[in-house]
């Protein structure tokens, strides 16, 4: 596993220098920056998962997706098939349905740390929608969050390629730790599948992650999922994962103009949550307080969207799946050693709620 996810330890260390540096203090060393940034991660603190590692996707069509990420935000982009036991093993494990060949499309961006990895699983045509029209309004995985250096550029070469934006280029503004407020430049572009890939621009403040400057983009950097019980989802991140809430306020939306199209005076609770002394590669949780619709499809690799979330773990997943069913979360597939396309996982995966999957990666090798 540490090939693929490359360990944790080295993506930490690299997060928290590039906060330290952004905000012209240590990070969590009580300096300027730290104080002024709500998402500056604390020092001296030891962490047994990762960052966010990868976010899977359940698609019709790879070559959307490699041309959405692949050309639009300049992720490499390779493809592997699996095929025979490789191929039933992968699809009991993930609950893939059908049979026959699994086709995988994996993009990542080297050289910049703490970058998650994207990858897709292609389904079958007659697969639903999970997020039909990017309806925001429906529960389960939403967004993908990207550093950014510029989103006007951004903005401009994904409708080249002929894919837009909700709402084109908007500010949002936050609360700092010490009670005043910065505004954060979005383009909330609409990715294949229902996805919300968003550039973010902090300006003065420290980037949600490090930045390929020759891109102009960095990350992906953070997920982003609308829940219905907060309470379980916050459950799974603390309790099983192992993350640290960061911040928690209620936002409201502008209506359409804001970027995900809800309607004006909407009101929702936002959490971020990290990996303990990362400075990247959080996950972000959304309840809508009105407005909200039921699912429409049922999830996971059932349906197309957003289907899982990874993080890599160094303790044993054996007792991680206890620490899951002893907080009341379902235990979906394993612990077990699993082919993904470039090589082979152990891997638990977890019923993360509203159709989302969370998986958990052991950082040591494994051999199908």
């Amino acid at each position: 596993m540490a090939a693929l996810f490359g360990g944790f330890a080295v993506i930490l260390a690299s997060a928290v220098s590039v906060a330290a540096a952004a905000q012209g203090g240590a990070a969590g060393s009580g300096g300027p920056g730290s104080q002024a940034d709500p998402l500056a991660p604390r020092a001296g603190v030891e962490a047994k998962v990762s960052p966010l590692a990868e976010v899977t996707l359940a698609v019709a069509d790879l070559d959307a997706v490699a041309r959405f990420f692949g050309d639009g935000l300049r992720m490499a982009c390779t493809r592997a098939r699996l095929d025979g036991e490789p191929a039933t093993h992968f699809r009991r494990h993930h609950g893939l349905a059908g049979d026959g060949p699994v086709e995988l499309l994996s993009c990542t961006r080297p050289g910049v740390p703490g970058a998650a990895r994207v990858r897709a699983v292609r389904l079958g045509p007659e697969a639903p929608a999970a997020r039909p029209g990017h309806d925001a309004r429906l529960p389960g995985g939403l967004s993908l969050g990207f550093p950014s250096a510029g989103n006007a550029a951004l903005l401009e070469r994904i409708e080249g390629l002929g894919f837009r934006s909700s709402a084109g280029l908007t500010n949002i503004t936050l609360p700092r730790g010490d009670g005043t407020t910065y505004t954060v430049g979005e383009v909330h572009l609409l990715a294949p599948e229902g996805l919300y890939a968003l550039g973010i621009d902090r300006g003065e403040m420290a980037p949600v992650g490090p930045i390929d400057h020759q891109a102009g983009v960095g990350g992906p950097a953070y997920s982003g999922a609308m829940v219905t019980d907060l309470e379980a989802a916050a459950r799974l991140l603390g309790s099983v994962v192992g993350f640290e809430k960061r911040r928690e306020v209620e936002l409201e939306s502008a209506g359409p103009e804001g970027g995900l199209g809800l309607p004006a005076g909407t009101k929702f609770d936002f959490q971020q949550w990290f990996a303990p002394g990362a400075a990247s590669g959080y996950v972000i949780l959304m309840r809508l307080k009105a407005n909200a619709r039921p699912a429409v499809a049922p999830g996971g690799f059932a349906a197309r969207g957003l289907a899982m979330w990874s993080f890599e773990v160094a303790d044993d997943l054996g007792l991680r799946a206890q620490a899951a069913r002893a907080a009341g979360v379902a235990v979906r597939a394993g612990p077990a050693d699993v082919p993904d396309g470039t090589g082979c996982r152990r891997s638990l995966v977890l019923d993360g709620g509203d159709g989302l999957l969370v998986e958990l990666v052991a950082r040591t090798a494994s051999a199908c």
